[in-house]
């Protein structure tokens, strides 16, 4: 598994899947990147999360570290701030870097 160095959370807010303009590292000091997508801060975290694992990122270490600094120890909500219009979605990407 990879381990990070550092790392950038990006909460894009709520927006529907045909406007969202992506995310990416291009130009910047990340190795890699992901986007999770949800109903829920947290769900569209998880998500996020869930692909950097894939990637083989080691996303249980980056999660702990986030949650502790980034969060001030505390987890997102799991229940929707808001109720989404149809095709409405969460947006969160995690930058890494080696």
């Amino acid at each position: 598994m990879r381990k990070h160095s550092d790392y950038k959370v990006t909460f894009h807010g709520v927006d529907n899947a045909q406007y969202f303009q992506g995310h990416g590292i291009a130009m910047t000091k990340f190795d890699d990147c992901a986007t999770g997508i949800g109903f829920s801060n947290a769900e569209a975290f998880d998500d996020a999360l869930e692909q950097l694992a894939t990637q083989g990122w080691n996303a249980e270490a980056l999660e702990q570290e986030i949650i502790a600094r980034s969060l001030d120890g505390e987890k997102l909500k799991d229940k929707p701030d808001m109720s989404l219009g149809d095709g409405c979605r969460y947006y969160i990407s995690v930058d890494v870097k080696v």
